[in-house]
């Protein structure tokens, strides 16, 4: 991990928290805010994700015992007290190697749920809500005109709509790539602009009326920001 040249050590490291869903829910809400607004944020977030998912390629299937199930558990969800004289946005070795596995697996499931339809994604997000009621896994492959998608977990809300938006490398501004459909696994098209900006963008998901946003920009509160990153 080299760290990002164009951000301090300090929001590189909290990044690297929000990649392994170390952070709270207030903490998550204010740095997908931040999301939004700081390319350089996302470039590090990015870098993080990228470098998990290689991790994640590395790894051997095998099936565990058993009786490794309440060790992984209480090693995963014990209380950690940083060290002394240690930023607090470090943590133990522990926890970031059992998060960094928790992360690992995440993007497991959705390659192997797309290798089972045949489909090769390049680029993937995995879009996860603070409170993780809404879990999305999209993918897209180099040279396609559609994005793929499986909800993995969540639904909408009566009379609302999820809204997905892109938001190109180095830009702020989202444009709305449509409303995610109700179903557990599905494609939405996409523009020729649009899927040349897949790679190096970031996905958002807002909740929005139903039908989707009346402005063409997000006005209902956005759930999720999460960098797209290269397989």
């Amino acid at each position: 991990m080299s760290g990002s040249t164009d951000i301090d050590k300090d929001d590189f490291a909290l990044a690297g928290e929000y990649a392994l869903h170390l952070l709270d829910a207030k903490e998550r809400a204010a740095f997908e805010q931040r999301l939004l607004n700081e390319p350089a944020l996302r470039a590090a977030l990015r870098e993080w994700d990228e470098d998990f998912a290689t991790m994640a390629n590395e790894f051997e299937p095998v099936s565990p015992p058993d009786h490794l199930k309440a060790k992984i558990e209480l090693d995963m969800f014990a209380a950690n007290t940083p060290s002394h004289g240690v930023s607090a946005h470090f943590w133990s070795l522990r926890r970031f190697i059992a998060s960094a596995v928790a992360v690992a697996a995440l993007v497991m499931i959705g390659f192997y749920s797309y290798n089972l339809n045949r489909f090769s994604p390049t680029q993937v997000a995995d879009m996860i809500t603070a409170d993780e009621s809404l879990f999305i896994h999209a993918g897209y492959q180099d040279g396609d005109d559609e994005l793929h998608f499986i909800r993995h977990k969540g639904t909408t809300g009566e009379g609302r709509s999820l809204e997905l938006w892109l938001i190109p490398a180095g830009e702020t501004v989202a444009v709305s790539l449509g409303v995610i459909p109700e179903q557990e696994r599905g494609v939405m098209p996409l523009a020729a602009e649009h899927a040349a900006a897949i790679k190096g963008g970031t996905l958002a998901i807002s909740d929005e009326p139903f039908g989707g946003s009346p402005t063409g920009q997000a006005t209902g509160p956005v759930l999720v920001v999460t960098p797209i990153t290269d397989l």
